[in-house]
C-alpha cells in the first residue's frame, strides 16, 4: 500500500511552475488515466466541466438556489428586518454601522454555517440581539424548472428557518412554498444545498467583510495560492483525500494484526478437526442406524400407501369407464333406431328409383333391339344390292364372251357386207361406250350421294348435340341469373348466406321463423359455418366438399321431414344426425406430414365438424401440393386420400394407387363473402354467356351447312335420275343398234343365231337386274332416314338411363352408407357390452384389493407411529434398508471405544471455524476495501491535478480579458510546489499576452521561442501597482476564480474599500458588466457608496437593484429599511 504524505498528495509530481496552462502529465498519469477510461470516471469529469461551462453561460434568469427574499429577527443589530433580492444584481449600501455586513452573516448562518465560520462570533448565541432570547432567519430559495429539488414536495421555492437561542440552542425548519412544514433535519438542508451547489463554506463564494479585507490588502503569494484553493473547493478535495490516506494508514495496521490473530486460531481450528475426526465416524455410524431404522418403518407405510393408491385408482377408472360404457351402450342403441329409420327410408326411396330404372333400361333395350334390327334390314338391303349387281357383272361378263364368239365368227366373213357390219359395228361400239361412261357417271354420282348422305347424318348428329349444349347453357344461364338476382337482394339485405344462393337464404329464413316446429334447430348450410385459414386451399377444398357445402342437418327423421316440407324440395340434402355440442378428440393418426382437412377447415359448430367426420371422411383427407408429394404419402399410408391443388384425387384400393383428374368451378363459397361470390358468379355469367353466344354463333353456320348438305343431296339425286334417265335412253338404243347389227349378221351368217339370241336374252336379264337394283337403292334409301330416327330414339334413352343411373347410385350410396353406419354401430355396442361384462369383473377384483391395502396401511402406520412419530421421507426399499440396518449395526458394535465425547468436540469445533471464518471474511473486507481506496485515491487525485490544472487556466484566461478592461495585460503565475500565486501586470498591451500565448503554443522551433520570449513586454508585480490598482487586480482574480465557480449567487462585502474613486468606478463597471453577461447567477455586492452606482448603472446600462439601508439613528426608531431600485 502506498503512503501519502501532505507533500505527494498536494504537490505535482514534476514540481511544474503553472504559468500559462502548458503543465502536461507523466506517463504514469497517462497509463492512469488510461484505465480510469476504463471505469468511466475521466469522462463523467470532463460531462462535469462542460456542464459547468453551459451553466456559466446561461443567459436567462437562474431557476434554482438563487436567494428571493429574507428575513432577519432579533438577529445582530436588526431586530426585524426584511429584503427580496433582484434575480441578477444586488447593491446594498447604507452607512457605517447600518447592518450590511449583517445581511452576509445572516445567510451564512441561515443556510447551516457555524457562528465562528461568520467571524462575527464564536457561538451562535453571540448573534442573537441585545435584549432578547432568541433570534431567526428565514431565507426563500427558488426551486424552479428541471433542476428543482424535489418539486413535487416542495414546490417552486423552500423556505429555510433556523432559530436559535441565547444559550447556544438551535433548530432548522424547512418549509415549502405553501409554507408547509416538510423537515427539521439539518442533513436535508446538507442535501439541498448539496443539490443546487450552494457552497456557504467557501470564502469565495460569500466573501464577508473580514475575508474582503484579507484578501484585498493581502500581497502574500502563498496567501492567494491558499484562496484560490479554498475558493475553488480544491482544498476541502485535498483535506478528503488526506483524510482517506490516514484511513487507509489506519486500516493497514489493523489488517496486519488480524493477520497475526488468525495464525493461531488456525492452528487451533486443526487440532480441534483432528479429534473430531476420530470420533465422528462412531457417531455417523449412530445417527445412520437411527435413521435407518426410521426410514425402514416409513418406507413400509409408504409402500402400503403407493399399494393402496394405485387400488383405489384402478377402482376409479373402473368406474368411470363402466359410466362411459353404460352411456355409449344406450347411446349406440339410441343411434340405432334412428339409423334403421333412415334406413327404411332411404330403402324405399331406392326401390323406386331402382323401379323406375329398370323401366327405363327396358325402354332403352327395346329401343335397341328395334336399332339394330333395322340396321339388320339395311345390312340385308345393301347385301342383296351388292349380289344384284355381281349377277350383272356375271352377265356382263358372258355377254363380253359371246360378242367376242359372234365377232370371231364375223371375221372370218370377208363379204361383201362388210364395209355395211363395220358400220354398225361401230355405231354400235360407240353406243356401248357411251352406256359404259353414263354407268360410270352414275356410278361416281350414287358414290357422291353417300358421302353426302354420311355427312348429313353427321352433320345431324353434331347439330342434334349442339342443340342439346345450348338448351343446357341457357338453363344454366337463367339458374345463374335466378342466383344473381337472389345475391343482390342478399346483399342489399346484409345475409352471409347470400353467396349459397337464394333458395338456401329462403330455407334459413323459413328455420329462423318456425323454430318451435323442430326438437331441435337444424344446423345449416354446412358451408356457412366452415372457414379456410389457408385461403391457396380453397379451391381444393370446395372440390371436395362440393354439394356437402349445401347440407343442412337435422337432429332426428322427424326434423328432417319438416324442413323438407317447409323447404318445399324433395332433393334438399339433409343429414340426419344425433347433435352433439362436443368434437370427436380421439381421431386416428395417419403416417403423413402433409396438412388435413381438419387443418386448413374452422368451424364455429363442432356438430358441423363431426358430420364431415362421419359422412365426408375428412380426417383421412390430406392435402398435397405436387402430385409427386401425394403419390409419396400414398406410399408412407395408403389409407389416405390425397388432393392436389391441380384438383386431382389420389387413393388406394385394394392395393392399387387410383388417380382422377377432376374438373370444378370455383366459386369461393369458404373464402370470399357474398360480393365476392356475386362478382365471381357475374364473370362467370359473363363467360358463359360469351360461350353460348359462341356455340350460337357455332351452331348456326352448322345448320346452313346442313341446308347447303342437303340441296346438294337433292341436286345429287336430280342428277341420278337424269343420269338413270340417260343411261335407260342410251341402253335402248344400243339395243336398237345391237338388234340391227344381228340382223346384218343373221343374213350374212345364220350360224351365229344361236349366239345372237343368247346374246339378246343376257341383256334382258341384265336390264331387268339393273331395274331391281334402282328399286332395291330406293328401300336402301328409305331405310337409312329411317335408321336416324331410330338412332336418335336410342340415344334419348340412354341418356335418360344415364341420368337415372347417377340418382340411383347416390340413392345406393346413401343406403350403404346408411347400413355400414348400422353394422358400426353395431358392432361398437357388442364391444360396449363385452367390455362392461370385463370391468365389472375388474370392479368386485379392485374392491377387494383397496380393502385389503386399507388394512395393511393401517397396520403399517400403527407401527411407524410407535418409532418415529413424524413422517419421514424414505431413501431407500424396505429390503435394502433391512441388510443397511443390520450391517451398521455390527460396524458400531466392533468399533465402539472410551473416547471424549463426540458432542464437546464437536461444539468447540463449530465455535472455534464460526469464530475463524468472521475474522477471515472482515480481513478479506478490510483487504478489498483497501485496495480499492488505494486505486481510486491515485485516480483521483491525478483529476484533482488535472481539474487543479484546468481552473487554473481558465482563471488565467479571465484574469488577463478582466485587467484588459482597465488597459491593463494580465497573468496569473500558479507555482504548485511552492503553493505559491503571482499576479504579474503589463500596462497598455491589451491583446498582447494572449496572442504570445497563442503563438507560444504553436511554435515550431526554439528560434520561434526565442522570438516569443523577446517579444514579451516587461512585467511588473502587485507590489509595483498604487492600491487602487492593487485592488482592481484583485477584484478582477476574484471574477475570473468566481467564474470556474458554479454557486448560483456570490456575495461580497465591502469590495471597493481600499479603492480610490476611478479605480472604484471602474471596478464597479466591471461587475456590472461581468453580471451583464452571467444573468443566470445572482450577485449580492455591499458598499457604503452609493453616487458611484448610480453613475455606473446610467453608463452601463444594465439592470440593477440598489438596496439602501436606514442610517443607525433612524433604525432606533423605525424597524426595517428603505431599498431603491436604480
Amino acid at each position: 500500500m502506498t503512503d501519502y504524505d501532505s507533500d505527494d498528495l498536494l504537490l505535482d509530481e514534476e514540481g511544474d511552475d503553472v504559468r500559462s496552462g502548458q503543465a502536461g502529465l507523466s506517463e504514469s498519469e497517462d497509463e492512469d488515466m488510461a484505465v480510469m477510461d476504463e471505469v468511466g470516471l475521466e469522462d463523467d469529469f470532463d460531462d462535469e466541466l462542460s456542464d459547468g461551462e453551459e451553466e456559466d453561460r446561461m443567459d436567462s434568469p437562474a431557476e434554482v438556489g438563487i436567494i428571493e427574499e429574507m428575513t432577519l429577527e432579533n438577529f445582530m443589530s436588526h431586530q426585524h428586518f426584511h429584503l427580496k433580492f433582484d434575480e441578477n444584481v444586488n447593491f446594498i449600501v447604507g452607512e457605517n454601522g447600518s447592518g450590511k455586513s449583517a445581511i452576509l452573516v445572516g445567510i451564512l448562518v441561515g443556510l447551516g454555517a457555524s457562528a465562528k465560520a461568520s467571524q462575527r462570533g464564536m457561538r451562535i448565541g453571540d448573534l442573537v440581539r441585545e435584549g432578547s432570547n432568541f433570534a431567526k432567519v428565514i431565507i426563500k430559495l427558488r426551486n424552479r424548472g428541471t433542476g428543482a429539488y424535489q418539486p413535487d414536495v416542495y414546490g417552486d421555492s423552500i423556505h429555510v428557518v433556523r432559530q436559535f437561542q441565547k444559550n447556544n440552542q438551535s433548530s432548522y425548519v424547512l418549509k415549502s412554498a405553501g409554507g408547509a412544514v416538510k423537515s427539521t433535519k439539518r442533513s436535508e438542508l446538507r442535501r439541498i444545498l448539496e443539490h443546487m451547489n450552494i457552497q456557504i463554506d467557501n470564502p469565495c463564494a460569500i466573501m464577508t467583510q473580514e475575508t474582503s479585507k484579507r484578501f484585498l490588502k493581502s500581497t502574500s503569494p502563498k496567501d492567494r495560492f491558499k484562496l484560490f484553493l479554498e475558493g475553488t473547493q480544491l482544498q476541502l478535495l485535498y483535506n478528503n483525500y488526506q483524510d482517506t490516506n490516514d484511513q487507509m494508514k489506519t486500516m493497514a495496521e489493523v489488517i496486519a494484526s488480524k493477520n497475526d490473530i488468525l495464525v493461531d486460531m488456525k492452528r487451533e481450528v486443526d487440532d480441534l478437526q483432528r479429534q473430531y475426526d476420530e470420533r465422528k465416524h462412531v457417531k455417523k455410524l449412530k445417527e445412520q442406524l437411527k435413521d435407518l431404522r426410521m426410514d425402514l418403518v416409513w418406507a413400509l407405510v409408504l409402500h402400503a400407501e403407493k399399494n393402496l393408491a394405485e387400488c383405489t385408482s384402478s377402482y376409479e377408472q373402473y368406474e368411470v369407464l363402466s359410466e362411459k360404457v353404460e352411456k355409449k351402450i344406450i347411446a349406440k342403441q339410441s343411434e340405432q333406431a334412428e339409423i334403421r329409420e333412415q334406413l327404411d327410408e332411404k330403402q324405399g326411396k331406392l326401390r323406386e328409383v331402382e323401379n323406375i330404372g329398370e323401366e327405363l333400361r327396358r325402354e332403352y333395350n327395346d329401343r335397341t333391339v328395334a336399332y339394330k334390327k333395322h340396321c339388320g334390314r339395311e345390312k340385308a338391303a345393301e347385301n342383296t344390292i351388292k349380289e344384284l349387281r355381281r349377277k350383272i357383272d356375271s352377265r356382263k361378263k358372258r355377254l363380253a364372251k359371246i360378242n367376242r364368239e359372234i365377232e370371231e365368227m364375223q371375221r372370218k366373213l370377208e363379204t361383201d357386207r362388210e364395209g355395211e357390219l363395220n358400220a354398225a359395228r361401230e355405231r354400235v361400239s360407240q353406243k356401248e361406250e357411251e352406256v359404259r361412261v353414263a354407268s360410270n357417271t352414275l356410278t361416281e354420282i350414287m358414290s357422291e350421294k353417300d358421302k353426302l348422305a354420311k355427312q348429313k347424318s353427321y352433320l345431324q348428329e353434331d347439330s342434334s348435340a349442339m342443340r342439346k349444349d345450348l338448351a343446357h347453357r341457357e338453363k344454366d344461364l337463367g339458374r345463374i341469373a335466378d342466383e344473381v338476382k337472389h345475391l343482390e337482394q342478399a346483399n342489399r339485405n346484409a345475409s352471409k348466406l347470400g353467396k349459397f344462393g337464394g333458395d338456401i337464404v329462403r330455407i334459413r329464413t323459413l328455420i329462423d321463423r318456425n323454430q318451435n316446429r323442430f326438437k331441435q334447430v337444424p344446423i345449416g348450410p354446412i358451408g356457412a359455418h366452415l372457414k379456410i385459414s389457408d385461403k391457396e386451399w380453397s379451391h381444393t377444398v370446395e372440390c371436395f366438399m362440393g354439394k356437402t357445402l349445401f347440407t343442412f342437418i337435422a337432429d332426428n327423421l322427424q326434423d328432417a321431414r319438416t324442413l323438407r316440407e317447409l323447404a318445399g324440395r324433395t332433393d334438399l340434402s339433409i343429414v340426419v344426425q344425433r347433435f352433439r355440442n362436443q368434437p370427436y378428440t380421439n381421431l386416428p393418426r395417419y403416417r403423413t406430414n402433409l396438412p388435413s382437412l381438419l387443418d386448413v377447415l374452422r368451424c364455429d359448430v363442432p356438430m358441423v365438424m363431426n358430420v364431415l367426420i362421419d359422412q365426408r371422411g375428412v380426417e383421412r383427407v390430406f392435402l398435397a401440393e405436387t402430385f409427386s408429394d401425394g403419390v409419396r404419402a400414398l406410399e408412407h399410408d395408403p389409407s389416405i386420400e390425397v388432393r392436389t391443388k391441380e384438383l386431382h384425387r389420389m387413393f388406394s384400393k385394394k392395393g392399387t394407387r387410383t388417380t382422377m383428374n377432376l374438373r370444378h368451378h370455383h366459386k369461393q363459397l369458404l373464402t370470399g363473402d357474398s360480393s365476392v361470390v356475386l362478382q365471381n358468379l357475374r364473370m362467370h355469367q359473363e363467360r358463359l354467356h360469351h360461350e353460348f353466344e359462341q356455340l350460337k354463333g357455332l351452331y348456326q353456320p352448322k345448320e346452313a351447312e346442313i341446308r347447303v348438305v342437303s340441296a346438294e343431296l337433292s341436286k345429287v339425286q336430280r342428277e341420278i335420275s337424269k343420269t338413270q334417265s340417260k343411261l335407260n335412253t342410251l341402253k335402248r338404243q344400243g339395243k336398237d343398234l345391237q338388234d340391227a347389227l344381228d340382223d346384218l349378221v343373221a343374213e350374212a351368217e345364220p350360224q351365229t343365231e344361236g349366239l345372237i339370241e343368247a346374246r339378246q336374252q343376257l341383256r334382258e336379264e341384265i336390264d331387268e337386274v339393273a331395274a331391281e337394283v334402282g328399286q332395291k337403292e330406293e328401300d336402301f334409301k328409305a331405310l337409312q332416314t329411317e335408321r336416324q330416327a331410330f338412332t336418335q330414339a336410342r340415344v334419348d334413352a340412354r341418356e335418360k338411363c344415364e341420368e337415372h343411373g347417377k340418382v340411383q347410385d347416390t340413392a345406393t350410396t346413401a343406403v350403404d352408407s346408411i347400413q355400414h353406419a348400422l353394422a358400426k354401430a353395431i358392432t361398437q355396442e357388442k364391444r360396449a357390452v363385452t367390455r362392461r361384462a370385463e370391468i365389472r369383473d375388474q370392479l368386485r377384483s379392485c374392491k377387494k384389493d383397496v380393502d385389503n391395502a386399507t388394512k395393511e396401511l393401517e397396520k403399517h402406520i400403527t407401527e411407524a407411529k410407535k418409532i418415529s412419530p413424524e413422517r419421514r421421507e424414505p431413501r431407500a426399499k424396505p429390503e435394502v434398508l433391512d441388510k443397511k440396518i443390520l450391517s451398521t449395526s455390527k460396524r458400531i458394535q466392533s468399533e465402539e471405544k472410551n473416547h471424549r465425547p463426540l458432542h464437546e468436540i464437536e461444539k468447540e469445533l463449530t465455535e472455534s471455524k464460526h469464530h475463524l471464518r468472521l475474522v477471515l471474511k472482515e480481513v478479506g473486507k478490510l483487504k478489498m476495501v483497501n485496495k480499492k481506496l488505494e486505486f481510486m485515491l491515485q485516480m483521483r487525485i491525478k483529476f484533482w491535478r488535472k481539474f487543479r490544472q484546468a481552473i487554473a487556466e481558465r482563471s488565467n484566461v479571465y484574469f488577463n480579458i478582466n485587467m484588459a478592461r482597465r488597459n491593463f495585460s494580465g497573468r496569473l503565475d500558479f507555482d504548485f510546489k511552492e503553493q505559491h500565486l503571482h499576479i504579474n501586470i503589463h500596462e497598455n498591451s491589451t491583446a498582447t499576452l494572449l496572442d504570445l500565448e497563442k503563438k507560444k503554443r504553436t511554435k515550431k522551433s526554439a528560434a520561434d521561442a526565442a522570438a516569443i520570449d523577446d517579444a514579451q513586454p516587461a512585467m511588473r508585480s502587485l507590489q509595483g501597482l498604487s492600491g487602487g490598482e492593487r485592488s482592481y487586480a484583485t477584484v478582477s482574480l476574484l471574477l475570473s476564480l468566481w467564474d470556474a465557480i458554479g454557486t448560483p449567487f456570490r456575495a461580497m462585502d465591502e469590495f471597493d474599500v481600499f479603492m480610490d474613486a476611478g479605480n472604484r468606478e471602474v471596478a464597479i463597471k466591471l461587475l456590472l458588466e461581468v453580471a451583464n453577461e452571467q444573468k443566470g447567477r445572482q450577485f449580492i455586492f455591499i458598499s457604503p457608496n452609493e453616487n458611484q452606482l448610480v453613475k455606473a448603472k446610467r453608463e452601463s446600462g444594465v439592470q440593477m437593484t440598489v438596496h439602501k439601508l436606514l442610517p443607525p439613528r433612524q433604525r432606533q426608531s423605525l424597524v426595517g429599511f428603505a431599498s431603491q431600485a436604480v
